[in-house]
């Protein structure tokens, strides 16, 4: 099982569980944080992220976060611009919580939020690992730098 192997051979064979779609939408992770049912055998993170940061003074560690430009541009050789320029679904982050029914439309605005009236193309491709880069690193930082010093003294 997962739990009893080591964590090299869980390193070496991660590669193997994301799909060819996962990586190309840069879903690259295969193993990341998951929130566990309380009543899991020993859970180790039962609440979102975001709710656990919202306790006050949940954490009493200092943090320091940064960002730099471009904080995706190792992931952006794996992306299939042609599924971008094709499904702009894809376009919807996934912290978005957004209906199927509402997937299109707002994918679409966010594309358009990105690309103006430029077509998703390999010409383009800086508006693409700009959108990456906010979803992978950007936003996430940005939350959790808003969540600590908000609710973390």
């Amino acid at each position: 099982t997962l739990m009893s192997a080591p964590a090299d051979d869980l390193i070496a064979g991660s590669e193997q569980c994301v799909s060819d779609l996962d990586r190309s939408i840069y879903r690259i992770f295969a193993f990341s944080p998951v929130v566990e049912p309380k009543e899991s055998e020993d859970p180790f993170i039962t609440e979102n992220y975001v709710d656990i940061l919202r306790n006050p003074n949940m954490t009493n560690i200092p943090l320091i976060l940064g960002l730099t430009s471009n904080e995706a541009i190792y992931f952006i050789q794996n992306l299939s611009v042609e599924l971008y320029a094709n499904d702009a679904k894809l376009f919807v982050p996934p912290q978005l919580a957004v209906p199927e029914d509402r997937l299109l439309q707002v994918g679409e605005e966010v594309k358009r939020f990105y690309f103006e009236n430029r077509t998703v193309s390999s010409e383009n491709l800086q508006f693409l690992l700009d959108f990456v880069s906010d979803c992978m690193f950007v936003i996430p930082v940005c939350v959790a730098s808003e969540l600590h010093s908000r609710y973390q003294h």
